[in-house]
């Protein structure tokens, strides 16, 4: 089904001003839906490596398998400042 969106359920992730906790979350992307310019967005993957994403522009989805996302409160080197963004399954 070319041109078709291949994911089924789609998660926010609490608050727009970007996650204010560690969220527990499963999901094969992450859609940014930052109002303008760029984030950062932190996550945890299924094999439990640790990655930030730097400079994640607006209305991009990153592909990454992933278990947790890190919110505002996170460590500097993981922490998530990209708001609205989705968990996608």
């Amino acid at each position: 089904m070319a041109g078709k969106d291949v994911y089924k359920v789609a998660q926010g992730i609490p608050s727009s001003a970007g996650p204010t906790g560690d969220t527990t979350i499963y999901g094969v992307a992450i859609y940014n839906g930052h109002a303008s310019g760029t984030g950062s967005i932190g996550v945890q993957t299924v094999n439990g490596q640790n990655i930030q994403f730097k400079n994640v522009p607006a209305g991009s989805i990153l592909p990454v398998h992933h278990s947790k996302v890190y919110g505002v409160t996170a460590d500097a080197a993981l922490r998530t400042t990209a708001t609205n963004i989705i968990s996608l399954l």
